[in-house]
């Protein structure tokens, strides 16, 4: 688990539902929400014994066991989700490395009202043992290769069950997913079953026929057999799409299956009550008319990314298809050639019900009135979608014919104005290879858009003037024409002819360069909303979109061009003009001068002024000082990113004062004088974020009656004053989020304040911190109090929840004056142990010794603890030493002579696992005699070093001098010790004599010294002397 939180007696008593949850947090009044907690395990809650908790949220975690007794706090769980706390390889992150979810046989078995579960993303490998109450099973991107009738029993009840994606390219396997037949026969309540994405070949055998939806796509399934589905007539939904794709449009891994999905006739005879198929991206060429016979019902046709441009221009498969509602056509081209023009087949006119058709990336030139002729009389078709055709030809009026039609999209074409046109080559076969995107048809699986047929409520045309940060869009209106990201470089009164109704008219990334003068939009008089973004407007006249008396939404951001030139002046007065004109956005145009001085509008109510240099322009004294002012009825105003390092009061003096939403945020303001809002009296939000603010002090305390939300996230402020908030009675939201604080008093906000944001902030987590007891005396919504709200100090709980903090170690004021008086005395006597070892170090040490040794004799052991006569020290590394010993030493004194010592070896009489040191202790004080066998007289090191020096401590110890020196060589330079030991004991050191003859006597003298005592050999004249001394 990422962190415990242990809770002193004192904060255990409190009641308080936060703490209830720790370490998460609560979801309404019956679910705890544990997502994204950096868990391993099941948190304990203990507290909740006897509450009715009914969810709980683990997803996102990295649990590792999921014992018998894990859920036990839970006996009423209806909804539990477990899903990515360890998904599979390929699709891991660096905080799923090496994570690994075990589950026991019965830990779902004690939740008998489990009725949701979600195991998805945990690499099982096998379906645990499931409560008999479930209903919604979801084991998406796991392991599962095996499901049997076994796997899922005593599952009567369920009725949605998901077992996506456990065996695809991102989640590798070298199979598939097998289903026995009636695995799943036995589920006589399942109504949705989703096997997508799994390598599989077949369709599964016997499948329950309560079935209504069955998704089957994305597998390896080439054939679609008269018996595939005949058992399932409650079927609604069947999506079998992607099983024989078409890999040159294919924007991720893609197996070509040579050829495409064979379907047989009767392959859909029992599905009559069928309302949605899902075909797409199947290499379809051709579909036979009797295939959809049965279909009498079906509302929802897909057959997208397929080779079916032959069926779209004269086929007859849709002459059956009374029903139809939606119909996807999108990205059925033909490889390498572009047609001149769109053609439809006679069949459309018989799909009376058909609301929406989309034939995206089929890829032809042009659109005349005979292209859509066969969708003239379809009386209740309202949206229609031709994107991404390379259309370079289109009389926009043609789309007049169709009265229906609401919805006209022909975004990311070609299209270009009528007066730059030129004719194109006639052939309509001229070979072309498109450069695709990879853009994919849209999904009816995944999302359906509303039909705008029916009429918008007056409250919904004009909702978008209620949003805080509004962003033109046409769902708001009810006829539509999208030319989104074509070659249009002007615009004229003809193009629009007959589309005089439209209401939203998206023209935004084209290549518009066009001074615009009133007779652009000639004819579009009850146009509301037009998108004019990223483009080169040049606003001129001062007459510009007159000919618009309606419009209420003009979108001029991002065209900089005409705005950066230097020299040319720009006209604003036009805005004057737009009498209904509500919301305006001129955002992100570098506008810094040489425009008009003042705006003027009684109606405008939002307007986007972001990313312009209204820093330039308030620096030019008081030319553009009241540019906002006559904005009589403007209540938002955003002017992010206008490079503003100060607010000046006269300039938010001159700011409308019917504001109501201020926006400032992206810009440099390292101070802001807050006394000044009372100047804005209706001001009711104020996003001040991303800036440089330091610090919210009490000499200029914020005054804001009116204020409701405030937003100062991503500043630098470190400190606010404790009376700060204090003249901010209607504050509720406020957002400090990625700042500096290190400390929080509940002291600093006003009662009305309900959410409060801290994220991001490096607070202390220290035992003087009173974050804690700040949560616990408010009641204030914190956002991720339990997870993203983290401490900066001290550094081992450093991005750590800030109840990582063990309550245990925070003492009383008593126990740390205790621990300091401790630590105190501790440094005193270092600090005199230190002085005295400096001036009086060597008697103390000597001192010391002397009685050590003299301890040493009282209580030593005897002799009879002696086992060997002498123990053999020599440098194993030297191989001619070494020879000597074992050869010569150790056979002369063992084996030779009158007398048989009894030596000590390393490598013989060492006793496997022990230390070193402890053998060569043993073997040291075991020995009557410890013999150095020296090749030459240098440093010695190693064991044989750490002998010598215990040699020494017996002698100080026992007063015992067993030291024999045995040098097999000449001396090559002088050794004080050498020449020391020869004076006061010539006899322990022995010379190995390079003479043969002379090597008898050696031996001799060998034995004689092991056989006696050193004392008998010292130097009776040193030796008095000593004494003496």
């Amino acid at each position: 688990m990422g962190y415990v939180l242990i809770l002193t007696k004192t904060l255990c008593s409190i009641s308080c539902s936060l703490l209830e949850f720790l370490p998460c947090r609560s979801n309404g009044f019956t679910g705890i929400n544990c997502a994204d907690h950096g868990l391993d395990t099941v948190p304990s809650f203990s507290s909740l014994q006897g509450q009715n908790i009914t969810s709980l949220n683990l997803m996102y975690n990295r649990l590792q066991l999921l014992h018998m007794s894990a859920f036990a706090s839970f006996p009423n769980l209806v909804q539990l989700n477990l899903k990515w706390n360890c998904p599979p390889q390929a699709m891991r992150s660096d905080f799923y490395v090496d994570c690994g979810l075990t589950i026991e046989p019965r830990a779902f078995m004690s939740l008998q009202h489990l009725v949701y579960l979600d195991l998805s993303a945990n690499s099982l490998q096998d379906i645990p043992s499931l409560p008999s109450s479930l209903q919604y099973l979801s084991l998406n991107r796991n392991h599962i290769l095996t499901l049997d009738a076994s796997a899922l029993s005593h599952l009567e009840n369920l009725r949605e069950l998901y077992i996506d994606g456990n065996c695809y390219y991102k989640n590798p396997c070298a199979s598939s997913l097998m289903i026995s037949s009636g695995a799943l026969s036995h589920l006589s309540k399942l109504n949705r079953l989703s096997l997508k994405y799994n390598n599989m070949s077949d369709v599964p055998r016997s499948l329950p026929h309560s079935l209504n939806n069955l998704y089957l796509s994305y597998n390896q399934i080439t054939w679609i057999s008269r018996d595939s589905f005949r058992d399932l007539v409650n079927l609604r939904v069947l999506d079998i799409g992607g099983n024989c794709r078409r890999c040159d449009h294919a924007s991720n891994p893609c197996m070509d299956c040579n050829g495409s999905l064979q379907l047989d006739l009767d392959s859909f005879l029992t599905l009559r009550d069928l309302e949605s198929l899902m075909l797409r991206d199947n290499s379809l060429y051709h579909l036979d008319p009797q295939l959809f016979q049965p279909l009498s019902n079906l509302r929802i046709l897909d057959l997208s990314e397929n080779f079916l441009y032959n069926m779209i221009r004269t086929g007859t498969v849709f002459e059956q298809l009374k029903k139809l509602e939606k119909l996807f056509l999108s990205f059925n081209y033909h490889k390498r050639l572009i047609f001149d023009r769109l053609i439809l087949a006679p069949s459309f006119r018989h799909l009376e019900s058909l609301k929406e058709l989309r034939i995206n990336g089929l890829f032809f030139r042009a659109v005349d009135e005979e292209s859509i002729q066969p969708l003239a009389q379809l009386r209740n078709f309202t949206r229609l979608f031709l994107q991404l055709n390379f259309i370079s030809q289109i009389n926009l009026s043609v789309f007049g014919n169709l009265p229906s039609l609401l919805h006209i999209d022909l975004s990311d074409n070609g299209i270009i104005s009528p007066y730059h046109r030129k004719t194109l080559p006639a052939a309509s076969t001229r070979e072309y290879t498109p450069r695709l995107t990879g853009q994919q048809p849209w999904s009816p699986e995944t999302s359906f858009i509303s039909s705008l047929a029916s009429e918008k409520s007056p409250s919904m045309k004009r909702q978008f003037l209620q949003a805080p940060y509004f962003s033109p869009s046409c769902s708001f209106y009810q006829k539509t024409l999208q030319l989104t990201r074509n070659n249009l470089v002007t615009i004229m009164p003809e193009m629009f002819k007959n589309l005089t109704d439209i209401d939203c008219l998206q023209l935004s990334f084209n290549s518009i360069s066009q001074t615009v003068n009133g007779h652009q939009f000639i004819g579009l008089n009850k146009l509301k909303m037009l998108d004019l973004s990223h483009n080169k407007i040049n606003l001129y006249f001062n007459s510009s979109f007159s000919e618009l008396p309606q419009l209420e939404a003009l979108d001029l951001s991002y065209n900089s061009y005409h705005f950066q030139m230097k020299g040319i002046g720009h006209q604003l007065t036009f805005i004057s003009k737009m009498k209904a004109l509500a919301f305006l956005n001129m955002a992100y145009n570098k506008i810094a001068n040489r425009i008009s001085t003042e705006i003027h509008s009684d109606s405008l109510q939002i307007l986007l002024f972001a990313g312009n240099r209204l820093n330039t322009m308030w620096q030019h004294g008081d030319l553009y000082l009241k540019f906002f002012f006559h904005l009589t009825n403007l209540t938002k105003l955003d002017i992010s990113s206008n490079y503003l390092r100060v607010l000046h009061p006269k300039t938010l003096a001159n700011l409308p004062k019917t504001l109501k939403i201020l926006i400032v945020k992206q810009n440099l303001l390292t101070s802001f004088n807050w006394t000044c809002l009372t100047l804005l009296p209706k001001l009711e939000v104020l996003d001040l974020s991303v800036n440089k603010l330091t610090f919210l002090y009490n000499t200029s305390n914020l005054f804001a009656a009116s204020l409701q939300s405030l937003d100062l996230s991503y500043n630098r402020i470190d400190r606010i004053g404790q009376h700060f908030f204090v003249n901010t009675p209607a504050l509720i939201i406020l957002n400090l989020s990625y700042n500096s604080l290190q400390e929080v008093n509940k002291d600093w906000f006003e009662e009305s304040l309900q959410h409060l944001d801290l994220r991001g902030n490096p607070l202390f987590c220290t035992c003087d911190s009173t974050f804690f007891e700040f949560i616990l005396s408010i009641n204030i919504q914190i956002p991720d109090l339990t997870n993203k709200v983290t401490c900066g100090s001290p550094y081992h709980l450093k991005n750590k929840s800030v109840f990582s903090r063990d309550l245990h170690f925070c003492s009383d004021d008593q126990i740390s004056l205790c621990l300091f008086s401790i630590s105190m005395l501790f440094i005193f006597l270092l600090m005199m142990g230190s002085t005295l070892k400096h001036f009086l170090g060597w008697d103390v040490w000597y001192t010391f010794y002397i009685c050590l040794s003299s301890l040493c004799v009282l209580y030593s052991k005897p002799s009879d603890s002696e086992e060997y006569d002498a123990f053999i020290a020599f440098d194993k590394t030297q191989k001619d030493v070494a020879d000597w010993v074992y050869n010569d030493l150790r056979i002369r004194l063992e084996e030779k002579g009158l007398h048989h010592f009894r030596v000590c070896l390393e490598d013989r009489d060492w006793i496997p696992g022990k230390s070193l040191v402890e053998n060569l202790w043993d073997s040291v004080y075991r020995s009557k005699k410890t013999v150095f066998v020296l090749s030459r007289v240098k440093p010695v090191s190693g064991l044989l070093r750490v002998a010598f020096l215990l040699v020494q401590q017996r002698l100080l110890e026992e007063q015992k001098d067993v030291v024999v020196l045995i040098l097999l060589e000449q001396l090559q330079r002088r050794s004080r010790y050498l020449r020391l030991r020869r004076r006061l004991c010539k006899k322990t050191v022995l010379f190995w004599p390079q003479d043969p003859c002379g090597q008898q006597y050696f031996w001799g003298q060998l034995c004689r010294v092991l056989e006696k005592d050193n004392h008998t050999f010292y130097d009776q004249n040193f030796s008095l002397g000593v004494q003496d001394y």
